[in-house]
């Protein structure tokens, strides 16, 4: 991987989890309160700031961001988050 690669999909993590952060307090309501955090194995807290992904698994957010630098899929069921496009091949009709 590229380093343009590596900076689009650390950039791709952290707008992806920005925006689909759930909000403090909110691990009580998703019913996540004494359940772990697959990522860092500590106990989801009161106040914790979370991250979910597509398939609803809910990571602490800092957890998430890490995660999304390496590997651009779920820590849980490796269904893809985010995914880098290739530039598309020249169209032959075009030169």
């Amino acid at each position: 991987m590229t380093t343009a690669e590596k900076k689009v999909r650390r950039e791709a993590a952290r707008q992806y989890v920005y925006n689909k952060v759930v909000l403090k307090g909110a691990g009580k309501k998703m019913g996540l309160l004494g359940q772990t955090c697959a990522v860092c194995l500590e106990e989801f807290r009161t106040k914790d700031e979370l991250g979910v992904c597509p398939c609803s698994h809910a990571f602490h957010k800092k957890c998430l961001l890490k995660w999304l630098e390496i590997r651009s899929v779920c820590p849980m069921c490796n269904k893809p988050v985010c995914r880098l496009q290739k530039d598309p091949p020249p169209d032959p009709e075009q030169g």
